[in-house]
């Protein structure tokens, strides 16, 4: 999506976009002032990034993405600036949230987020400049063995992590 759009569903778990591609992505915005809310992004074993944020002065909210397997993050913020994500919530995914993976990005928000993945990496952070995970969670079931890293922050500048919780559980 290309261009100034917010879609709105009916809530969580009520509203459901399901991926039918093995590799393709669920929802990528390119555009500014644009967003996503009260839904669920389901990619159903797809290999592709579940949502994708590229566009500036945006906010997406109450937003679950799950069921994303392979080496890309379900949920990436790369390329943009002011742009805030209120309660996200990625689950039963092998990489979580990844900001800055390719192109430098500024002034990101998450408000009320939380990962529960079983691989990679939970949150991953790069080259990027004023970003605030505020009020956030990662919880890794009962795989452990295989987490590369819970959260890596990779060239980031002022990178801000406030009431941050990280729960681990199982053997490894």
């Amino acid at each position: 999506i290309n261009q100034t759009l917010h879609l709105f569903g009916d809530g969580m778990g009520v509203s459901i976009l399901k991926n039918l591609s093995a590799t393709g992505a669920g929802v990528r915005f390119a555009g500014g002032y644009c967003g996503i809310h009260d839904m669920t992004i389901d990619q159903n074993g797809s290999t592709g990034i579940g949502y994708r944020h590229g566009g500036q002065h945006s906010n997406s909210s109450n937003l679950i993405v799950k069921n994303q397997t392979g080496t890309d993050y379900a949920v990436i913020v790369d390329g943009t600036t002011l742009v805030e994500l209120d309660s996200i919530k990625v689950q039963e995914c092998a990489y979580g949230i990844g900001v800055a993976t390719t192109t430098p990005t500024q002034y990101v928000r998450f408000y009320n987020c939380s990962v529960g993945f079983t691989v990679g990496k939970a949150i991953y952070v790069g080259t990027c400049t004023d970003i605030v995970f505020d009020n956030c969670y990662i919880e890794t079931g009962n795989t452990l063995g295989n987490i590369s890293e819970s959260v890596l922050v990779d060239g980031g500048i002022n990178i801000i992590f406030n009431d941050f919780t990280a729960e681990f559980s199982g053997t490894h």
